[in-house]
């Protein structure tokens, strides 16, 4: 009786944890999406390790989208983590041009970005142009 009182309250712990982390969800057509997003720059969230863009256009979608109708991000505030990636000594932590970019970000800015849907309801920037990799170029530690 207590294991399964207690693998009940690791998987409620754990469902409810993955749900705060996700926040929210990508509305349905989009789940797997791999392209472009035009839009404004909404505000900057997760203490500079993310951002909210208004959609207001799909540019091109890559060979890897899955998602069945893109279309639906376009009016949608959505959230834009940075890509993380795990380093030599075995931690996860966020791709530092991602963070650099995102805190050069200003609210009501446009922006065009290139990002992927690859784990759970969320965004995660894909790749950067030149320009978007060396903004905040004088911010680095």
């Amino acid at each position: 009786m207590l294991r399964a009182a207690t693998a009940f309250c690791v998987v409620l712990l754990l469902s409810l944890s993955t749900q705060a982390a996700e926040g929210p969800t990508l509305p349905d057509g989009a789940k797997g999406f791999a392209g472009q997003l035009r839009g404004t720059v909404v505000e900057k969230v997760a203490k500079g390790k993310g951002f909210r863009l208004k959609v207001a256009a799909i540019g091109k979608t890559f060979p890897k989208n899955n998602a069945t109708n893109p279309q639906v991000l376009v009016g949608e505030s959505v959230l834009i983590n940075a890509q993380w990636r795990k380093g030599e000594n075995g931690k996860w932590h966020p791709v530092e041009n991602h963070i650099r970019f995102i805190r050069s970000l200003k609210p009501g800015q446009e922006i065009t970005i290139e990002v992927i849907n690859d784990e759970g309801g969320r965004l995660h920037i894909l790749e950067l142009t030149h320009e978007q990799r060396n903004a905040g170029e004088g911010e680095r530690r």
